[in-house]
């Protein structure tokens, strides 16, 4: 029991050390296209930004409606639920380096993504990302918050 507690041990701190490797190179590309909106997992954001993000945006459309509305929305099952393949697609557009694709998607299965890994979180993101830039871009909304897979949106 020992000997395979500790193998299993080991496996996993090398899987952190090149989920680590891989987000180091990876996480700035693609935190130049996150919104500034965008509050879950990233440098310099978190969940206290966030909060007074959205208390400002609240207190801004009260001054200046009478009446303002807003939706909350939660993605069900998040994780579970990304798109493995639009995933891989949009990480492929902007990663070239085939190696780096390889070794990135073994930690990407084919029902969604694992709660609890480094990876993860940016690829909630980048998935997350596909959401934000429909929200922003094709609806128009200016006043969009999202938390990893919690929204609200300003009206």
């Amino acid at each position: 029991m020992s000997l395979r507690f500790e193998i299993f041990t080991v496996y996993l701190f090398r899987d952190r050390v090149v989920q680590h490797a891989i987000n180091n190179i990876v996480e700035p590309i693609f935190e130049k296209t996150f919104y500034s909106t965008s509050y879950a997992c990233r440098k310099n954001k978190g969940t206290h930004k966030g909060i007074y993000k959205v208390q400002s945006s609240m207190r801004k459309m009260k001054n200046k409606h009478h009446k303002y509305y807003f939706l909350k929305m939660d993605f069900k099952k998040y994780f579970k639920s990304i798109h493995s393949k639009l995933l891989k697609e949009k990480i492929a557009k902007k990663i070239t380096d085939a190696k780096t694709l390889r070794l990135f998607f073994k930690f990407i299965s084919e029902n969604g993504v694992m709660i609890g890994n480094l990876l993860s979180q940016l690829c909630a993101n980048i998935f997350g990302h596909i959401f934000d830039n429909f929200i922003k871009n094709k609806l128009r909304i200016q006043h969009y918050y999202r938390y990893m897979d919690d929204t609200v949106i300003f009206s």
